[in-house]
């Protein structure tokens, strides 16, 4: 049992680091949140299992970060604005009567 543990340490630190590393993205497990690593993920590629979903992640990312920039700017303006009654109405005969 000892020879067989010894065995794979052995052949564990003969791997390249980056080899170890890039088998990892392949899988999608990786550092990279912002998409630029996705073109490695197996399934993704022209021959995978879903070569279209790649377009589908990028679609999810974009939607998630317009939702969180919208979320910005109502939260900017609800500080910028919280002085002022931002629901006021103008009366319709008031303008008629200018």
């Amino acid at each position: 049992m000892d020879n067989y543990l010894q065995w794979i340490t052995d052949a564990w630190n003969d791997l390249d680091k980056d080899l170890i590393a890039g088998s990892f993205k392949s899988c999608g497990i990786t550092v990279a949140i912002d998409g630029s690593e996705d073109d490695q993920i197996s399934c993704f590629k022209p021959n995978g299992a879903v070569p279209e979903a790649v377009s589908k992640l990028l679609q999810a990312r974009n939607d998630e970060m317009v939702a969180q920039l919208l979320d910005e700017i109502d939260l900017g303006e609800d500080e910028e604005n919280k002085d002022y009654e931002s629901d006021a109405s103008i009366e319709i005969n008031d303008i008629n009567e200018n």
